[in-house]
C-alpha cells in the first residue's frame, strides 16, 4: 500500500558564498533568480510493513547543485527556513532531498532519498517540489520450529559493502540497509554438542526498496547414521522465492588466539610509569580475522575512547592512543603492539594504578575470543610489603621481644644492587638498617624478605630500599601483650546507685570502693564515677574524690584491677572485701597515663594531718603461683612502678611510673591502683581531695 505524507519547506537564509561559488564565466552572473521549496513529498510504500516508523517526521536535509557538480546551497534541516528565498544565477541545477537520519544499516530506522530537476530563469521566483522515496533494501529473519528444537544457538548476521545487523534468535525487527544490489549474509548455528556450524551466501539483482525476506530451516538427512542435518534457506524478495539446500558440517577451524609475548597473560604486567615495557599481543586466527577490537574498561587516560575498533581504524588515530599492528581484515596471524600505550600510563597518587583492557577478535566464521588484559603501573620500580607481625613474644631476656617480618620486591628485570631494609619508631629521626647479608632474596619471584627482633606494642615505620631506588614507607605496631581492658575508661555501667568502671556483661577488670559506700549499711554516694567533662580523650575518665563516710570516718576515692565485694561481717575489716589483681603475663617497662589532681589538706584527725593530701597510681607486677586467683600473702612482687604528687594541677598531666624489676621471674597477676588519698587504706585524707585519671597505658 502506498501512504503519502506531505512535508512542507521552506528556505531559511541566501548563502551568498554558494552563490558566488555558482557564478558563471559567461556574465549570467549578472542574472538571478531566487528558489523557494514549495513542497517535498515523501513517499512510503512500505510503511505498513513495519509499524515502529508510522506517524513520525523525518527531518530532511537538502542539496542544490549546479551542472558541473558544485554545491550551491546546503542546508542539514531544511523545516528550520521558513519565508525565504535564495538568491542563485540563473541555469539548470538539481535539487537533492533525504533524511538526515543516513546510516548504512540500522534496525526500524528508513532512509529516504529524492531529488528533481529546476530552471532558475531572471528575476523569476522558482518553487520546488521533491518527491522523496524510500531508500533502502528491506530485510527480516524467521526461523522455523526444527532449528529451534535443534540449536541452542542461531543467528544471521546480514551486511552490505558499509554496514551489517545481526538477527539473533527470535529477533523479529526489520533491518533497513542503504541501497547496493548485493547483500551477504552468513548463518551461525550452535547445537546442543557446543559444535558450530557456520553457512555463507549472497543475494544479488537487488533493487532499491525491495523487501528480502529470509526463511532458516533445517531438516535430518536419511542417507547418514550420524545426526546430520541439511540447511534450507529460503529466500523472498517480492514474492520470488529462492530456496537453497546444502549439507551442515561442524566447523574445523579453531577460535582466535591472544597471547602475551614471553609473559603470562592472565598475570598482571607491571610497568614503570613514563617508562612502560615492551608489550606484543600475537594473534592467530585460522578463519581469518574479520574484526579486532580494544576496549578500555578502567584505569587508562580519561581522553581515552571506551572501545578502539583496530582494523577500522587510521594508523594516526591508532598512534594517538599508542596502538600500531601489522594485521588487516582476513590475516591469518599477526602482532598487535602496544608498547607506546604502557609509556603514556601514570600511576595513582599512592604509586599505583591497575589499567584493565579487553581485547577481542572475530574471525570470519564469527568465532568470538576476548582476553582480559592488567596493567599495573607503577611509580617506582621498589615495593615494600605490608609488614608481618609474630604474636609470639620472647621474654627471655626480661624484656618482651617479638619478631616482625619484612618485605619487599622490584619490577625490574635485573635484580637491585643493595637491597635491604630500614626502620625506625614512629617519631624518631634516624634510620636502623637492616644487614643485607640477614637479607633472603627470591630472584625468579623478584622478591626478598627478612625478619628483626622489635620491642613490643611500640609504632613502627619501615621501608624497602636499594642503593638506587626506595619504597613506599610503611607504619605498623608491634603485638601488645593481653592487659587489662578498658584502660581508656570508657565503658562504664550503673546498677542501681553503683558505678562499676566496666560495661553491662563487659569483662569485669576493674573495680571500686562505691560498693561499700553505697551499700545499706553506708547508704552513701559513690566516690568513683564517669567524668564526662574533663577528660583527656574519648568521652568518658574516671573521677575520684575522698569523702567522709560512716563507720570507718573517710573513705578515700580509688580505681583497682580486681573487685570488690561488699560483706556484713567484712565491716569491721573493709581493706578485706578488696580484692586486688587480675591474671597479666608481661614485663612492661613502663606505665603512663593522664592526671587532674586537686588536694585538700588532710583533715582526719589522725596522723599525717596538717599535710597536703597526695594522690598515688602505682602498678605491681606480682607472682601468686599456678592455680592462685586470690591475692596471697605470700606473693612474690616482681616489679613495682609508682607515682604519687601532693601537687594542684587544673588540666591533665602526663604520669609516668618506671617500672623496677627485682627478679627475671615472669609475673602471674598485675595490680594497678589509682587512689585521691595515699593514705586510705588507713583511712587517713584530706575531705574533698580529687583525681582523675585517663588512658592509662603499659609500655615494654
Amino acid at each position: 500500500m502506498i501512504r503519502k505524507n506531505i512535508i512542507w519547506l521552506y528556505s531559511l537564509f541566501v548563502s551568498l558564498l554558494f552563490v558566488v561559488g555558482c557564478q558563471k564565466d559567461n556574465g549570467d552572473y549578472l542574472m538571478t533568480g531566487t528558489v523557494s521549496f514549495d513542497k517535498v513529498t515523501l513517499c512510503d510504500d512500505t510503511s505498513d510493513k513495519d509499524v515502529n516508523t508510522k506517524g513520525v517526521s523525518p527531518i530532511f536535509a537538502v542539496q542544490i547543485v549546479d551542472i558541473d557538480g558544485k554545491v550551491c546551497y546546503a542546508t542539514s534541516d531544511v523545516s528550520s527556513i521558513a519565508g525565504q528565498k535564495i538568491n542563485l544565477q540563473i541555469g539548470e541545477y538539481t535539487v537533492k532531498a533525504w533524511t538526515d537520519n543516513a546510516s548504512a544499516a540500522a534496525f526500524d530506522t528508513k532512509v529516504y532519498y529524492g531529488e528533481t530537476k529546476i530552471t532558475v530563469s531572471n528575476g523569476v521566483d522558482t518553487p520546488v517540489n521533491v518527491e522523496c522515496k524510500l531508500d533502502n533494501v528491506l530485510v527480516d529473519v524467521k526461523y522455523t520450529q526444527n532449528i529451534k528444537d535443534n540449536f541452542t544457538s542461531y543467528k544471521i548476521v546480514v551486511a552490505n559493502s558499509v554496514g551489517e545487523l545481526t538477527f539473533e534468535q527470535e529477533d523479529a525487527r526489520v533491518g533497513y540497509f542503504s541501497y547496493e544490489n548485493k547483500i551477504s549474509y552468513t548463518i551461525l548455528l550452535t547445537d546442543a554438542l557446543g559444535d558450530n556450524y557456520t553457512y555463507k551466501g549472497v543475494v544479488d539483482g537487488l533493487n532499491v526498496r525491495d523487501y528480502l525476506h529470509f526463511n532458516i530451516d533445517v531438516k535430518p538427512r536419511t542417507d547418514k547414521d550420524d545426526l546430520l542435518f541439511d540447511l534450507i534457506i529460503n529466500t523472498s524478495v517480492n514474492e520470488v522465492v529462492t530456496t537453497i539446500t546444502t549439507s551442515l558440517t561442524p566447523n574445523d577451524v579453531s577460535k582466535p588466539t591472544i597471547t602475551l609475548r614471553d609473559k603470562d597473560i592472565t598475570l598482571p604486567f607491571v610497568v614503570g610509569q613514563g617508562v612502560g615495557a615492551d608489550m606484543f599481543f600475537d594473534i592467530t586466527a585460522t578463519g581469518g580475522v574479520k574484526r579486532l577490537f580494544v576496549n578500555f574498561l578502567s584505569g587508562a587516560p580519561a581522553s581515552f575512547p571506551k572501545m578502539v575498533e583496530v582494523l577500522g581504524s587510521d594508523a594516526s588515530m591508532l598512534k594517538t592512543l599508542g596502538i600500531s599492528t601489522n594485521i588487516t581484515s582476513g590475516a591469518l596471524s599477526g602482532v598487535l603492539t602496544m608498547t607506546e600505550f604502557t609509556r603514556m600510563l601514570t600511576a595513582g597518587s599512592d604509586g599505583m594504578n591497575s589499567v584493565v583492557l579487553s581485547l577481542g577478535i572475530y574471525d570470519d566464521a564469527y568465532n568470538l575470543t576476548t582476553q582480559k588484559v592488567t596493567i599495573n603501573v607503577v611509580q617506582a620500580y621498589l615495593f615494600t610489603a605490608d609488614p608481618i607481625t609474630n604474636t609470639h613474644i620472647d621474654w627471655s631476656t626480661g624484656r618482651g621481644i617479638t619478631e616482625v617480618a619484612f618485605g619487599g620486591s622490584w619490577v625490574m628485570n635485573d635484580t637491585p644492587e643493595g637491597l635491604t631494609f630500614k626502620y625506625r619508631r614512629v617519631g624518631e629521626t634516624s634510620w636502623n638498617i637492616v644487614d643485607e647479608q640477614l637479607v633472603v632474596i627470591d630472584e625468579p619471584n623478584k622478591t626478598y624478605t627478612t625478619t628483626v627482633k622489635l620491642n613490643l606494642a611500640t609504632q613502627y615505620e619501615m621501608q624497602a630500599v636499594s642503593l638506587s631506588d626506595a619504597g613506599k614507607v610503611l607504619s605498623f605496631t608491634t603485638v601488645r601483650p593481653s592487659e587489662p581492658t578498658n584502660m581508656d575508661f570508657e565503658d562504664w555501667w550503673l546498677d542501681g546507685k553503683t558505678w562499676f568502671p566496666y560495661a553491662q556483661n563487659g569483662t569485669k577488670d576493674w573495680d571500686s570502693g562505691n560498693g561499700g559506700l553505697t551499700s545499706s549499711l553506708v547508704g552513701k554516694s559513690p566516690n568513683t564515677i564517669p567524668e564526662y567533662t574533663k577528660v583527656h580523650s574519648g568521652t568518658t575518665a574516671v573521677k575520684s574524690t575522698s569523702v567522709e563516710a560512716p563507720v570507718v570516718g573517710f573513705a578515700a576515692g580509688n580505681l583497682f584491677t580486681g573487685y570488690f565485694k561488699f560483706s556484713i561481717a567484712g565491716a569491721s575489716n573493709p581493706l578485706s572485701m578488696v580484692h586486688f589483681g587480675r591474671p597479666y603475663a608481661a614485663r612492661p617497662t613502663q606505665m603512663r597515663g593522664y592526671y587532674i589532681y586537686n588536694p585538700v589538706t588532710i583533715n582526719t584527725g589522725k596522723e599525717h594531718d596538717g599535710e597536703m593530701d597526695q594522690c598515688n597510681i602505682y602498678i605491681s607486677l606480682e607472682k601468686w603461683g599456678d592455680g592462685v586467683t586470690e591475692r596471697p600473702a605470700n606473693r612474690v612482687v616482681i616489679g613495682v612502678g609508682d607515682f604519687r604528687t601532693s601537687a594542684s594541677n587544673d588540666s591533665y598531666k602526663e604520669f609516668v611510673a618506671d617500672v623496677k624489676y627485682s627478679s627475671n621471674e615472669m609475673p602471674d597477676h598485675v595490680v594497678i591502683v589509682a587512689t585521691s588519698s595515699i593514705y586510705g587504706d588507713q583511712f587517713i585524707g584530706g575531705k574533698g581531695s580529687t583525681l582523675y585519671v585517663d588512658n592509662i597505658e603499659l609500655f615494654y
